[in-house]
């Protein structure tokens, strides 16, 4: 399945030379954080080769905002379980906050019990949100959950 980007707010934007992409996700940097876009059907290894490249960005940038605006297939409920770990083994710790944008929380990756299974571990700062906007209010402080 390739991404179809429908709106202006979902097409991959791409600077400072991140432009990787394939089928399955998108990288860009925005001022105080990185964009990731993930479109379609991934797995296990899909998900560690993207959160590798991720922390590296973020490392070589010292930024530790990541939003994640999802449009994909749910994961396996093996995969979803893994998905806490998988961010964690890349890098991740609760000094970073990622944002995952989900327009419809009750399908793909993020449901409710990926959200439980990423914030109930306490050592990765994890919210959900239905639109960019307020998640990028939460990473300068300005919406607490």
């Amino acid at each position: 399945m390739k991404p179809h980007w429908n709106d202006a707010n979902i097409a991959p934007k791409y600077t400072n030379g991140y432009g990787e992409t394939s089928p399955e996700y998108a990288i860009s940097m925005e001022a105080s954080y990185v964009l990731v876009r993930l479109h379609g059907a991934t797995d296990h290894d899909a998900m560690k080769n993207i959160f590798k490249k991720i922390e590296v960005i973020c490392e070589e940038n010292n930024l530790k905002n990541v939003m994640v605006v999802s449009r994909m297939q749910e994961l396996s409920g093996f995969d979803a379980f893994q998905l806490h770990l998988i961010i964690k083994k890349a890098g991740f710790t609760e000094d970073h906050k990622i944002a995952w944008v989900e327009r419809n929380l009750t399908e793909g990756i993020i449901n409710r019990f990926v959200l439980n299974v990423l914030t109930n571990h306490g050592d990765i700062n994890t919210a959900i949100f239905s639109n960019e906007e307020d998640a990028t209010c939460w990473f300068t402080d300005k919406k607490q959950l």
